[in-house]
């Protein structure tokens, strides 16, 4: 009589878990196909440019290098660019500028390459700062 009871008591469960069951399953399968959306994202994402500024002629120069380019030195932040500096003496990146569209919209985008060489290298800061007019 026991042994029935509990074989009643375990159909009568598996009766009601397929619903438990299916919505634990859908709700894996949605996390696991949010995860792999965000590493698709983000392995297939573009190289970033990493800011930094500097001061010539008293004039602030903002400039940006692609981030894989700048992990390749050794250091942090700065220190990045000053330890490219004293390897190879000059390093080439791209100088970043504001515009005003016609339209009156502010765009920051790349200028022209320019040249870093050791004596820019006391000067360089990590970080920019764009100042809209």
């Amino acid at each position: 009589m026991l042994a029935v009871n509990m074989l009643r008591s375990s159909a009568s469960l598996i009766k009601a878990r397929p619903y438990r069951s299916a919505a634990l399953a859908l709700s894996a399968g949605a996390l696991v196909g949010s995860i792999v959306c965000v590493w698709t994202e983000i392995v297939q994402s573009p190289n970033r440019f990493i800011f930094f500024h500097l001061t010539r002629a008293d004039k602030p120069v903002i400039f940006g290098i692609e981030r894989d380019e700048l992990l390749k030195f050794k250091g942090k932040g700065s220190g990045r660019i000053r330890s490219a500096l004293a390897e190879r003496s000059r390093l080439t990146v791209q100088q970043f500028g504001m515009s005003k569209q016609g339209d009156g919209q502010i765009r920051i985008a790349p200028g022209q390459p320019i040249e870093l060489t050791p004596a820019d290298a006391s000067t360089v800061r990590y970080g920019a700062t764009f100042i809209v007019p």
